[in-house]
C-alpha cells in the first residue's frame, strides 16, 4: 500500500433541520460548547476530521506508536485551518499497561498529542466507573456520549469532570455537532457499574440530534463504538447524522461508504492507519468531501515520518515508571500458588484454580477453562505478597477473556482433548471452574475420561453450556478446535485481558487462599 491515498466523491446534502432550543434543556442534556475564528458567510468552508479507531491502552512499541500518531496529525493540523483530531473508544483499556496505571497513562499521551475528543468504548469502563470518571478530570479533551448517562439525573456522565452528551465547535463559521455512542452491550461487555444507564444507541440519537440542531449544529459527526453492522444500521435509519467515524470490531475500509445520507468511516485498531476525511461545506450543507488513508508504517519506511517529541516525552517516562509499579503489592496470598510445569500440566493446581475461578465470575459462566500451558513462572508463589510482575510472569502473553456458549458435546470434547497427553506434560492439559472431572491416563487417548460434572451434575452431551476461557484457546489454540465455532458471547474484542481480570480480583480481595478441591482426579493404573 502507498502511504497515503486520496478518494474524492461528490454529493448533495438535504436540507438540515432548525429548531429552537430553551436553555435549561441545553443544560440538562450536558452540551460543551467552543468557538474558533469564522469565515465570511457564502464561502465553501473545509473542515477535516483526523480519526483512529481505537488504542487499546497501548502505547505501541519503538517502530511504530502513539508518538508517530501525534506526528502526522500535527502536520495535518499545520496544512489546514479547521482540523479535528477524534477518538473512538477503547484507548485507555485494556493492556499491561493499563492493569499499572488504570488509563492514566494514555490521557497524560493523548493530552500532549493534542486529541480534541474521544467517546467511550466498553473498555472504558474496565477499572469502574468513579476511575473512568477521575481519567476524564485528567483529560484535556472532551468525552461525549449520547448513550452513556448517570442514571439518576439523565445528564450526561461524569458531567462534574467534564463529560458532556455533545459538544458543538465553531470551524471558520461552520458549526460542528460532535457525539458519541458505546457499544449497546457495555453493561455486560465491561464495568460501568449500576450508576451508569447505556441506552440503545438509535434511541440515544433519535432523541439527540434533533436537540443538536436546534443547538445550531450544521453538521453533526457520531463517534461510533458499535459494531460495523450496527453503525451501518443507525446511518440508515437515524435522520440528521452526517458523519459516523469509528468502530468496536476495528475494521478498515479503505475509503468511506455512503449510507444513506451520511458517510461511514473506519480505520481498523492501532496505530497502522489515520483516516483524513475533508468536507466541503456551503451554507451549512456539505456539498462535497474527500478521503485520505494514510498508511503510518510506509511513511516511517520511507523517512517522511518520526516521533512528536512531546509525545514521545510521555511515553518514555511511563516507561521508566513501569518497573517500579511492576514491584506494587496488588495483594496477598494465604496460600503457596504453584505454577511449576509438572504440576499446572498435569493435575489440579490451586494457582489454576483462582486464574479460572476469576474468569468465570467475570463471564458470569457456568465454567471456564484455561490451559496449563499459559500458566508460567515455573516456581510457587507465596504465601505472602503478591505483584504485579508475579501475574505477568505466571501469564505473558496478553490473552484476551472470552465467553463462548456451546455443547455439551464439546465441552466433554474439550476435556478429553486435554487429558490426551498428560504424560508428555503438554501445554493443553485442562485447569478449571465450575467443572469436576476424572481421568483414567492409562486408557486409550480420547476416552481417559470416566467422570464429567458441571455444578454438580453430569455434563449433558445435549445440553448448552457457557464457557470461559481466552482467545488462544477459543481460536484453536494448543488444538482446541472445538472451540472454534462456538457462539461468541464475549468476543476478545470486549473481553479483559485476563491478567487485568486476575489483578482486580486479588486487589479486591486483598488476601487470596485458593487450595485443591478435588476439581480434578486422576484414577485406574496400578
Amino acid at each position: 500500500m502507498k502511504a497515503s491515498r486520496s478518494i474524492s466523491w461528490r454529493r448533495t446534502s438535504p436540507g438540515l433541520f432548525r429548531a429552537a432550543l430553551f436553555l435549561p434543556a441545553l443544560l440538562m442534556l450536558g452540551a460543551a460548547l467552543f468557538a474558533f475564528p469564522a469565515l465570511a458567510a457564502g464561502d465553501v468552508t473545509e473542515i477535516t476530521l483526523l480519526h483512529d479507531t481505537q488504542f487499546s491502552g497501548d502505547f505501541g512499541d519503538e517502530s511504530l506508536n502513539l508518538a508517530h500518531y501525534a506526528a502526522l496529525v500535527n502536520r495535518i493540523r499545520s496544512s489546514k485551518p479547521n482540523v479535528l483530531w477524534v477518538g473512538g473508544g477503547d484507548d485507555l483499556a485494556s493492556s499491561a499497561l493499563s492493569s499499572l496505571f488504570l488509563g492514566e497513562h494514555m490521557v497524560d499521551a493523548l493530552n500532549a498529542a493534542g486529541l480534541d475528543f474521544d467517546t467511550f468504548g466498553n473498555h472504558e469502563f474496565d477499572y469502574g466507573p468513579e476511575n473512568l470518571a477521575a481519567r476524564m478530570a485528567q483529560s484535556k479533551f472532551t468525552w461525549v456520549s449520547a448513550n452513556v448517562v448517570d442514571r439518576a439525573t439523565g445528564n450526561a456522565f461524569a458531567a462534574a469532570q467534564g463529560g458532556a452528551r455533545y459538544a458543538i465547535v465553531d470551524l471558520g463559521g461552520v458549526k460542528v455537532g460532535i457525539t458519541g455512542i458505546a457499544l449497546g452491550a457495555t453493561a455486560t461487555a465491561s464495568k460501568p457499574g449500576p450508576g451508569v444507564l447505556v441506552l440503545d444507541p438509535e434511541e440515544a440519537l433519535r432523541g439527540l440530534v434533533p436537540v443538536m440542531r436546534a443547538a445550531g449544529a450544521d453538521i453533526v459527526v457520531v463517534l461510533s463504538h458499535e459494531q460495523a453492522a450496527v453503525t451501518e444500521r443507525l446511518a440508515e435509519s437515524v435522520p440528521g447524522v452526517d458523519v459516523f467515524i469509528g468502530d468496536h470490531e476495528q475494521a478498515t475500509l479503505p475509503q468511506p461508504k455512503v449510507i444513506g445520507n451520511a458517510i461511514v468511516s473506519r480505520v481498523g485498531g492501532g496505530f497502522d492507519y489515520l483516516g483524513e476525511l475533508t468536507l466541503r461545506v456551503a451554507d451549512g450543507k456539505i456539498v462535497d468531501w474527500e478521503f485520505t488513508l494514510h498508511d503510518l508504517k510506509a511513511l516511517i519506511a520511507e523517512g517522511r515520518l518520526y516521533p512528536d517529541r512531546a509525545t514521545q516525552r510521555v511515553i518514555q517516562e511511563y516507561e521508566a515508571k513501569a518497573p517500579h509499579a511492576l514491584q506494587e503489592e496488588i495483594g496477598r496470598t494465604a496460600t503457596p500458588l504453584d505454577a511449576r510445569i509438572d504440576v499446572v500440566r498435569a493435575r489440579e493446581s490451586a494457582l489454576g484454580n483462582f486464574f479460572a475461578d476469576a474468569m468465570r465470575r467475570w463471564a458470569d459462566a457456568d465454567a471456564a477453562l484455561i490451559n496449563g500451558g499459559g500458566l508460567r513462572g515455573n516456581q510457587v508463589y507465596g504465601p505472602g505478597t503478591l505483584t504485579h510482575k508475579d501475574i505477568f510472569e505466571i501469564m505473558p502473553f496478553g490473552n484476551f477473556a472470552v465467553k463462548l456458549r456451546l455443547s455439551g458435546a464439546d465441552l466433554l470434547a474439550a476435556l478429553e482433548h486435554g487429558v490426551a497427553a498428560v504424560e508428555m506434560l503438554e501445554g493443553r492439559f485442562p485447569q478449571v471452574s465450575g467443572v469436576a472431572f476424572a481421568f483414567d491416563p492409562s486408557r486409550p487417548a480420547g476416552s481417559r475420561i470416566v467422570e464429567a460434572t458441571i455444578n454438580g451434575r453430569p455434563i449433558d452431551p445435549e445440553a448448552t453450556y457457557t464457557l470461559a476461557t481466552y482467545d488462544f484457546l477459543a481460536d484453536g489454540g494448543s488444538g482446541y478446535s472445538m472451540f472454534v465455532n462456538a457462539e461468541r458471547v464475549i468476543p476478545a474484542r470486549s473481553g479483559e485481558l485476563v491478567t487485568t481480570i486476575v489483578i482486580e480480583a486479588i486487589r479486591e480481595a486483598g488476601t487470596i487462599a485458593p487450595v485443591e478441591e478435588g476439581r480434578i482426579r486422576e484414577v485406574g493404573g496400578d
